[in-house]
């Protein structure tokens, strides 16, 4: 087949969002669609293929870890026998457009490290999915990584992988769609940004104080470094916290379901299926909305759920990000002490 768009789809969420950008991407038989093992594609006429779920971690490659050294270079190699035997197997036109949600993922970055691909590529259109697009702050520890991955990386894995602090700013990307355009920290000249509708199609609704549920959004304890045994602690005091209240977890699409065992699974507690998009709620439905410095909090808002019964937690120092801010911020040293009726 001769293909005429790729998309790399690692979320249901970037499926969801890719998919607003051109209503018929996945449907049409001219593209291929490489993704992840978190995401679905029934039904569609496009070509499929499932890549590698490897996930980069600064924390084990400076961490000196040989164990991770070891994994990472054999999943880099997997990662690039696929796009070798794709580049076999399709027949690519010149003028393609390539979307993709993050240029941060490894299978991007290869991709796009690929000369025969790069040359036939007219357009590389980077579609908003989530907080990394709005990230400010960068400090001079992000540029040494920078530098740190520019040179270590092609030594010990053979290929080059690019530390990524803030997404859709890479040299090669000539179009961004987001929903807060206006937001974007930083925007590079010649780029064209355009306005991505919200997922939410919902009509700003009537909150009440009274529906007794309350909505929490989880996080992959892989993106914080945290263990489970510290994310259970977390999850106990948010469910001790509404023990009156009938408590929603929406897990992530990269999350282990295996966390959420029968200890967290009761009568006032539900787990619903990790993938479903987080946008698909009706947020009105909750007296109180809680996340972990989630993108979520775009779509909450231009639902015109009020602010301020909506809660961010972060780990470490406080969201550098103007839509989080707009809500209640709590930083997790302090979560045993908050009082959530106040």
């Amino acid at each position: 087949m001769e293909v005429e768009n790729i998309a790399i789809v690692l979320t249901p969420f970037q499926k969801h969002m890719i998919g607003a950008v051109d209503k018929n991407l996945f449907d049409s038989e001219t593209t291929l669609v490489f993704h992840s093992k978190h995401v679905s594609f029934e039904n569609c006429n496009c070509a499929l293929e499932r890549i590698d779920g490897f996930e980069f971690s600064k924390r084990r490659l400076f961490r000196l870890d040989i164990s991770y050294f070891k994994e990472a270079k054999q999943a880099i190699q997997r990662i690039r026998g696929k796009i070798t035997g794709c580049q076999m197997k399709y027949s690519l036109k010149d003028g393609l457009n390539l979307y993709i949600g993050s240029e941060k993922d490894v299978f991007s970055q290869m991709l796009l490290a690929t000369p025969s691909m790069y040359r036939k590529i007219s357009n590389l259109i980077a579609v908003e999915e989530g907080v990394g697009y709005y990230k400010t702050g960068r400090t001079f520890n992000t540029k040494l990584t920078k530098v740190a991955y520019k040179f270590l990386t092609p030594l010990l894995f053979g290929e080059r992988i690019d530390y990524v602090y803030t997404l859709g700013l890479d040299s090669n990307i000539n179009i961004v769609y987001a929903r807060m355009p206006k937001l974007l920290p930083k925007k590079r000249n010649k780029v064209e940004y355009r306005q991505l509708p919200g997922p939410s199609k919902k009509n700003k609704g009537s909150y009440s104080a009274s529906t007794g549920k309350i909505l929490i959004y989880s996080f992959p304890s892989e993106d914080y470094g945290i263990k489970d045994r510290e994310k259970k602690k977390i999850f106990q005091v948010l469910i001790d916290a509404f023990a009156q209240k009938q408590i929603v977890i929406k897990p992530h699409p990269r999350e282990n379901m295996e966390f959420f065992n029968n200890e967290f699974i009761n009568n006032n507690v539900t787990l619903l299926d990790k993938r479903l998009i987080g946008e698909a709620f009706d947020y009105f439905e909750f007296e109180k909305i809680i996340n972990f410095s989630s993108s979520i909090v775009i779509d909450i808002l231009m639902a015109g759920y009020p602010k301020e019964k909506v809660y961010t937690i972060f780990f470490d120092k406080s969201p550098k990000i103007s839509f989080l801010k707009e809500t209640k911020c709590l930083k997790l040293s302090n979560l045993n002490h908050k009082d959530f009726e106040d």
